[in-house]
């Protein structure tokens, strides 16, 4: 069997004191469109991108894990740092995965293959665990009342990202999943619970490509419904981009809404993503039994994290949810339930219809972004002219509206090269 990357890896081999430079320029060789691309991507992500197309194509076992042995001291040149390293190496074996045999694919993660030694890689696990450590030692405190009612207005709200947060909370699940991947449905004899499907990463260690879980505030048929409500409404739109990420824009405006809801987020580099550790802590608090489970376990089992991935779970810990009434846990369940019950009386009248705005109207794409982009530009410059006066420098005018300086200058130019009005033979039809 003949595979035509063979040629691009013999060259690789090649290379005897590789560099960033050296290890590109075969690429470019062989990827002639690479040396197309903008210098301004680094060296390792166009070999990344190289190496992905290549075991994007079947070939045999042989040939895999002979590329693999001839790239990995490259990889070791372009990603010095070795939690980087781990992850690009990470990366490329999520595609020898999916394209290649199962037995190339557990040939990759071994040592002598394509993976970091086990001692670095214990030496990974002992930082991530003590930086864990030093977080849950600063834990962020949050009132649980604040949250359910926090729940309770967004799900009336007429804009679908506000809904979004509030799911989020009700079902723990990461943005991309109640987007996209995941499938809810219900459990007979099981009330309050729901299935979950199509977990967004589903680890080695786990043999279930599914997971049950509770749900906080609401019910399990009223959830299903107002998620395929929220899809619809975005069905038309770009919501998974070609790499198989959540898109920029929804994921941004999704964190513009959390932030929002729940000001504290700002302060974190997760911002809405982060929602998915306040409801382990809260569906905790709610839902298990502290004599028969341990947090660790317990989101494990609900998240989906698997059985030799408990170190995740206790990542989630440095979020903590606090009844500032101090009531018991019986009289916690009642308040919810009452809370639930006000709820189930507003699923019974239809909420809001959500209402679209120009950023996320269906169809929107690249015509519609760049008219969109057209349209607040001619907005900044109405401002502006409203501001302007002449001989008014670039600096006065940004000081007066706030706006950055391209798009100062750029009215300023149109301001200059504007004919003079004065004594114009120019007929106005009135």
């Amino acid at each position: 069997m003949s595979w035509k990357h063979a040629p691009y890896i013999k060259d690789l081999s090649k290379i005897t004191n590789p560099t960033p430079a050296s290890i590109v320029a075969v690429a470019e060789k062989h990827f002639p469109i690479l040396a197309k691309k903008t210098t301004r991507s680094t060296p390792g992500s166009r070999f990344i991108k190289t190496i992905k197309e290549i075991f994007a194509t079947k070939t045999t076992d042989a040939k895999v894990i002979e590329a693999l042995r001839t790239i990995f001291p490259l990889f070791q040149v372009l990603f010095p740092v070795v939690k980087t390293l781990s992850q690009r190496l990470s990366d490329v074996r999520k595609v020898i995965k999916k394209h290649q045999s199962a037995e190339a694919y557990q040939r990759s993660q071994h040592d002598d293959v394509f993976n970091q030694s086990s001692e670095v890689r214990g030496n990974i696990i002992k930082k991530y665990k003590k930086q864990i450590r030093e977080k849950n030692k600063d834990k962020i405190q949050l009132d649980q009342q604040m949250i359910l009612d926090k729940m309770q207005d967004l799900i009336q709200s007429d804009n679908a990202y506000d809904r979004l947060v509030s799911l989020m909370i009700s079902l723990g699940t990461r943005p991309i999943e109640l987007f996209s991947k995941n499938k809810f449905s219900l459990i007979p004899g099981k009330p309050g619970w729901v299935r979950v499907d199509g977990l967004a990463k589903k680890r080695d260690t786990q043999e279930k490509t599914h997971t049950t879980r509770p749900v906080i505030m609401f019910t399990p048929a009223f959830i299903i419904k107002e998620v395929k409500q929220i899809r619809d409404h975005f069905k038309n739109q770009v919501v998974i981009n070609k790499s198989g990420q959540l898109d920029k824009h929804k994921g941004s405006q999704l964190n513009k809404h959390a932030v929002a809801a729940f000001p504290f987020l700002k302060k974190t580099h997760q911002k809405s993503s982060l929602l998915r550790k306040v409801y382990a802590d809260l569906s905790f608090r709610l839902f298990a039994d502290p004599a028969k489970q341990n947090f660790n376990g317990w989101i494990s089992d609900v998240l989906g994290h698997g059985e030799l991935d408990l170190q995740t779970s206790f990542s989630y810990s440095y979020v903590g949810v606090i009844d500032k009434s101090q009531v018991k846990h019986d009289d916690m369940r009642a308040q919810i339930n009452e809370l639930s019950a006000q709820v189930e009386l507003l699923m019974k009248r239809d909420l809001p219809k959500i209402v679209p705005d120009i950023a996320s109207a269906p169809g929107i794409g690249s015509v519609n972004r760049v008219e969109l982009k057209e349209q607040r530009r001619r907005e900044k410059f109405a401002k502006l002219d409203q501001l302007y006066k002449p001989g008014m420098t670039n600096y006065r005018l940004r000081k007066l509206s706030k706006l950055g300086s391209r798009i100062v200058n750029e009215f300023l130019k149109t301001k200059k090269n504007e004919p003079d009005r004065e004594g114009s033979n120019e007929i106005v039809s009135v």
